[in-house]
């Protein structure tokens, strides 16, 4: 870019002399003109040598990110080989298992494989005593939790709603008192609210037979009294209406 400048300036110095006769003048650009080339020169070898330095620096910066990085990976090579030959030894001592690196499918076993099977433990007593040990221990740890549970109800309590709680238990092994005491509570409100829709119900009702037998007994003493009227009375009546 500076050389293309240095260069347009010649050529405009070319066209410029072509108009100017006066000698004095042409020194002057010619001197102006040297002047300003020894700029562009020096600002072109200014350019030239931040350019190198600025390549040099790259390089450098390069080679030393390079040179880490190489180093990083050469940790880490040295960390996978140990953490193989770790990993390994574990999996020979049965300490852990291997990673399995993809999925695998293992298809069902029939429904006959199944019965076979089924016949087969059924006749292993060794699986029978493990079952026979299994249950009791299950067993063992509903009764606990139900005892835990029982201590954490008040004494004051009724022991029929005791007894409730410990069939509700015995069908849910996970059920809580707290939660059976917010179950009950919550069927009590129900029973209540149904209780006083009835109550209020059947006071509707009684309040609507007692109107009907008060329009009734209206009725019969209005027919009372027209019976009561003479003919004469009666057909006069007649006529108002």
């Amino acid at each position: 870019q500076i050389t293309n400048i240095a260069e347009k300036l010649e050529a405009e110095k070319r066209i410029i002399s072509q108009y100017f006769d006066d000698e004095s003048f042409i020194n002057q650009l010619n001197e102006l003109t040297k002047i300003l080339s020894n700029i562009y020169k020096n600002l072109e070898n200014i350019s030239n040598h931040n350019v190198n330095r600025f390549l040099d620096l790259q390089n450098k910066l390069l080679n030393k990110y390079k040179n880490d990085f190489k180093e990083h990976l050469k940790l880490i090579s040295l960390n996978e080989i140990n953490t193989k030959i770790i990993g390994l030894d574990l999996i020979e001592n049965r300490k852990i298992s291997k990673i399995i690196s993809q999925t695998s499918y293992i298809s069902s076993i029939g429904i006959n494989q199944w019965l076979e099977l089924i016949d087969a433990l059924n006749r292993n007593s060794l699986f029978l005593t493990s079952v026979e040990q299994l249950k009791k221990h299950h067993s063992n740890l509903i009764d606990k939790r139900l005892k835990d549970e029982l201590s954490r109800i008040p004494d004051s309590t009724d022991s029929s709603f005791i007894k409730e709680f410990e069939q509700q238990f015995y069908l849910n092994h996970e059920l809580t008192y707290e939660e059976f005491l917010q179950t009950a509570e919550s069927k009590l409100t129900e029973q209540e609210l149904f209780a006083r829709k009835e109550f209020v119900n059947k006071r509707n009702e009684k309040h609507e037979i007692e109107e009907l037998k008060r329009k009734q007994e209206e009725q019969t003493e209005t027919y009372k009294n027209y019976m009561k009227f003479s003919d004469k009375e009666f057909e006069r009546r007649l006529r108002k209406q």
